[in-house]
């Protein structure tokens, strides 16, 4: 019967004597899972997020579409496509002027409180008729959806691996120290202790 290596099994007994562990980390999230985000939390009518009306409106109704999550210089980038209608109904035809056009939100996300956020939010084209409504839906919205809580998921981690196990692992310090935009996603890149008891 071969001897079982000793090394691997004293360090991993070290590991456990030691009380903080810290480590480094890099957490990739994804464009594409932003834009499930949105068309989960702010997108939510067949795809749509309205502004005015519903999907049942025929000649009054305004709504935004087919979000695209990238990447504009050193800003993330929420692109949709607008589209309207303002019409009185004469003879059963809508009557009116239609507006189609894309308009694409720039923020810059940060880490505050725990929490990745998107901040210095600024809308394009940001004036018109429906500038301040779709600032309202597409502006507020991604602001409230694209929050990550990025400690509060940690915690959770410890205190699941916790229950788990023999010993209790606690979450003590995070320092994200850099946020990158890049073309597929939002890089952070940063440091936490863990203290195993």
């Amino acid at each position: 019967m071969p001897a079982r290596p000793v090394v691997p099994i004293v360090l991993s007994f070290l590991a456990l004597l030691m009380p903080v562990t810290t480590a480094g980390a890099e957490l990739r999230v994804y464009y594409s899972a932003l834009e499930a985000l949105l068309r989960d939390q702010v997108f939510t009518d067949g795809g749509r997020a309205y502004v005015v009306g519903d999907r049942k409106a025929r000649c009054n109704y305004a709504y935004l579409e087919k979000p695209q999550v990238g990447a504009h210089k050193a800003q993330l980038r929420v692109r949709a496509h607008f589209d309207s209608l303002t019409a009185l109904e004469l003879g059963g035809d809508c009557v009116g002027p239609v507006q189609a056009f894309d308009v694409s939100m720039t923020g810059v996300p940060v880490y505050r409180d725990g929490v990745l956020r998107l901040e210095q939010t600024q809308l394009e084209p940001a004036d018109g008729l429906y500038g301040g409504l779709i600032r309202a839906v597409l502006g507020d919205a991604l602001e409230q959806s694209l929050q990550y809580p990025l400690l509060q998921d940690l915690q959770r981690f410890a205190r699941k691996a916790s229950m788990q196990s023999p010993y209790e692992v606690r979450m003590r310090d995070l320092d994200v120290h850099t946020i990158r935009v890049e073309a597929e996603a939002i890089i952070l890149m940063f440091e936490f202790s863990m203290e195993v008891r």
